[in-house]
């Protein structure tokens, strides 16, 4: 017990980096979504996506709210992200599924392991889209210096109005008519997969102090220089 003690306090203190002097302070955040739905007598799975750490902020609680249910945590397969996945026989009326976080600021000065180079995603295109999206990355690429400039310029290309020209066509049958978010992020990250890039999507919030119902938001993340790299889908700001 008293390794085990040790071990975590020495994790806190080396790895969270939780201040040991009086006076001394650390940022810390308190998360909780709620899921609320009517049930009407029949089984049911609910299933949710949870946070996970990164270089920057640290999980180090975290509380599962259900009475009743069925719950554990697991890896989506082929991914970094994990999900909650509740379950029950029968329930009838209003249920309400809590979960609850406490997420701390990472240390930056200590250094991390090594991430495993991720996979590229599958190329989905039809035919006609993967001519456009030749065209567009071989435009990019020749406008672009690094990874950083070419994610950067790809994005603001899949944001810019139609202009009528033939860069405009390609990336109007790239993303069709009315794309929404998801859309231009898939096709981003296809693009990306073709220049060798590999991308996710991210979901999550923004970190403020006594904010109610937070909206949660999308990026593009980009794996290079051996770290993932978190992007603005719609201004195109790393």
């Amino acid at each position: 017990l008293i390794l085990s003690a040790l071990g975590i306090f020495g994790y806190k203190v080396i790895v969270l980096d939780y201040p040991l002097r009086p006076h001394t302070t650390t940022e810390v955040w308190n998360i909780e979504t709620r899921v609320r739905f009517d049930a009407k007598g029949a089984p049911i799975k609910v299933n949710m996506m949870l946070p996970q750490s990164g270089k920057t902020h640290s999980i180090t609680d975290e509380q599962f709210i259900s009475r009743g249910y069925g719950m554990n945590t697991r890896k989506v397969k082929n991914s970094d992200n994990r999900k909650v996945y509740w379950s029950v026989r029968k329930a009838s009326g209003e249920q309400v599924l809590y979960y609850q976080a406490t997420v701390r600021s990472a240390s930056t000065g200590k250094a991390a392991h090594k991430p495993v180079p991720p996979t590229l995603i599958e190329i989905e295109f039809t035919e006609a889209q993967n001519i456009a999206a030749q065209s567009l990355l071989g435009e990019v690429r020749a406008r672009s210096a690094d990874s950083e400039t070419f994610t950067v310029e790809l994005l603001k290309r899949l944001n810019q109005p139609h202009t009528g020209d033939q860069s405009s066509e390609n990336i109007a049958v790239l993303l069709g008519k009315k794309p929404d978010l998801t859309r231009k992020l898939n096709v981003a990250m296809q693009i990306l997969a073709l220049a060798k890039l590999p991308s996710r999507i991210a979901n999550g919030i923004r970190l403020q102090q006594m904010v109610r119902s937070a909206k949660i938001t999308q990026w593009l993340d980009v794996y290079y220089l051996n770290e993932w790299h978190a992007y603005d889908p719609v201004t195109a700001e790393p």
